[in-house]
């Protein structure tokens, strides 16, 4: 395969918009939850959206303010998209839900009223006819996010020549805050003068406007090229550092595969852990479950050491991410790393220093 005749492989971010616009999430069940973190993200950090409602059933009177981490004001919730629709105007519906068929008539209500659709899901939407040509008829942009089968690459031996530092930012587990550590150092170090970018891994960062594919949909074979060809294309476009949004973590039995796939295919210079020592079991299963306990912070450092690759940098842990003074000082007692809550005011700073050593 000649990689650099592949169109599918060159990197963009998926959306037309020329400004910000006002959008809608259909999030039910997830506000006030870990698996609601993609909501948190599209509230704090986007360049391209201003979510204006919120469809939860279960969270009307839940305000967005007090449970939803990071968010410092109130998002209107409703129970349906008719409602919302009644108080609010938008330009899309970010479905951050699986579309499955008992919310069909919610989506279709979106498509009349003319917003484009936004879908994060597995469950790809323009591959169902009935939606399809409604978005034909009624001039609207569905968007499958997950939908990333045509990329396809194999490793780019020019990743051991690139000029950019890389610095991959991964965590000891799902829903601790990786994606919001990679976007505040990237605005730290820019704040310096460093010109810096953020090579987003999933679908909540390209809706934060960042570029980069989601990696956990590309097909396993070529997913460590693709990383690669991505990261050699950013080198060449001149950034000085390249902040790699991690994805899981390289021990959660259901999804390191890829964690993995990114840390060999970036092949970074430095990493940055987040970690909570506080949480003792995987996320991304039963909230209750006490199946798959997690390994030791200082083990899971010493692992990725373990996973260099035979060219190319040792890949380093130069500092900890995490939340809170309680976890900051825990994590000091045992671990000789900088470590900083990257969501206070010198938190991105202290890790920064250590980045650029």
């Amino acid at each position: 395969m000649n990689n650099s005749t592949n169109p599918h492989i060159q990197l963009t971010n998926p959306f037309h918009y020329e400004e910000k616009i006002d959008v809608i999430l259909f999030a039910h069940d997830l506000i006030g939850t870990v698996r609601g973190k993609s909501a948190n993200g599209l509230m704090i950090h986007n360049k391209i959206f201003n979510v204006v409602a919120i469809i939860d059933q279960m969270a009307i009177n839940k305000k967005t303010s007090e449970v939803c981490l990071g968010v410092d004001y109130d998002v209107p919730i409703y129970n349906n998209i008719k409602n919302a629709l009644k108080n609010h105007k938008a330009k899309a519906l970010i479905i951050l839900i699986a579309p499955e068929p008992m919310w069909y008539s919610e989506i279709e209500i979106g498509i009349y009223s003319k917003l484009d659709i936004i879908n994060t899901s597995f469950l790809f939407l323009n591959k169902k006819t009935r939606f399809n040509k409604l978005s034909k008829n009624y001039n609207i942009d569905i968007y499958d996010l997950r939908d990333v089968t045509k990329i396809m690459a194999y490793p780019n031996v020019d990743i051991l020549k690139r000029k950019s530092k890389v610095i991959y930012v991964t965590g000891t587990d799902c829903g601790l805050g990786k994606r919001v550590a990679t976007i505040e150092l990237a605005k730290e170090a820019r704040k310096r003068g460093v010109n810096s970018v953020v090579y987003a891994t999933g679908q909540t960062g390209l809706m934060l406007g960042e570029i980069g594919t989601v990696v956990d949909s590309l097909t396993i074979e070529f997913s460590n090229g693709v990383v690669s060809q991505h990261i050699c294309q950013l080198s060449n476009m001149g950034y000085e550092l390249i902040f790699v949004e991690g994805q899981s973590d390289i021990f959660h039995p259901a999804n390191s595969a890829v964690a993995i796939a990114l840390l060999h295919g970036a092949n970074p210079d430095n990493i940055v852990i987040v970690h909570d020592e506080n949480r003792k079991f995987h996320k991304g299963f039963d909230e209750n479950s006490e199946l798959y306990g997690m390994h030791s912070l200082e083990r899971y450092i010493k692992t990725l050491e373990l996973l260099s690759l035979p060219c190319g940098p040792t890949y380093k842990t130069v500092g900890i991410a995490t939340i809170g003074e309680k976890n900051i000082n825990a994590i000091k007692s045992f671990i000789d790393l900088p470590v900083a809550d990257v969501r206070l005011e010198n938190g991105p700073n202290i890790i920064l220093n250590a980045i650029l050593g």
